[in-house]
């Protein structure tokens, strides 16, 4: 997970999942509340599993994740490099 954006007044938030094998990104939004109410504490590098609903933007033609829920999965780049 990269680029995490929690704009005070958005009702979303905002962030990437990227594919540390070959490097592919999609952008994921999340509904604000959900987020903060799954209380993960998320930061760039963390590896996560999302599931949710495809959503597209025709007039940005931008393809997007709509996540529905989220959790935690190993260590993640970031933890690792501070426990290392």
């Amino acid at each position: 997970m990269t680029e995490l954006k929690r704009h005070s007044a958005g009702k979303s938030v905002f962030f990437t999942l990227k594919d540390p094998e070959d490097g592919a990104c999609v952008g994921v939004s999340m509904p604000r509340g959900q987020f903060d109410g799954l209380r993960l504490e998320l930061a760039d590098g963390d590896r996560v599993h999302a599931y949710g609903s495809p959503s597209s933007t025709p007039r940005a033609a931008e393809f997007r994740l709509r996540a529905l829920s989220l959790e935690r999965f190993g260590l993640g780049d970031h933890l690792a490099a501070l426990s290392a």
